[in-house]
């Protein structure tokens, strides 16, 4: 479990299956999340939602890939 802010501009986030980021402000170039995210992720490159993923929050990105399965509550806005 973690809160708070995630800020690696050329780097490549993984919240992985069981895992909850709350709170959150993330900033990446990459956000593949399969556990749980309930707060802002701003990805230069693209966002991964997979099977297991849920996720509440505005997401901006260049790509979005929202596997079958996954959860999403929220906007898009694509840049």
């Amino acid at each position: 479990n973690f809160s708070g802010q995630v800020i690696s501009s050329e780097g490549t986030l993984i919240v992985s299956s069981g895992a909850q980021v709350t709170d959150a402000f993330i900033n990446v170039a990459v956000a593949k999340i399969n556990g749980i995210v309930e707060g802002d992720i701003n990805a230069s490159e693209e966002v991964v939602l997979g099977r297991t993923a849920s996720v509440t929050g505005q997401v901006t990105t260049r790509a979005f890939i929202v596997e079958e399965g996954a959860r999403f509550n929220g906007s898009c806005r694509r840049i």
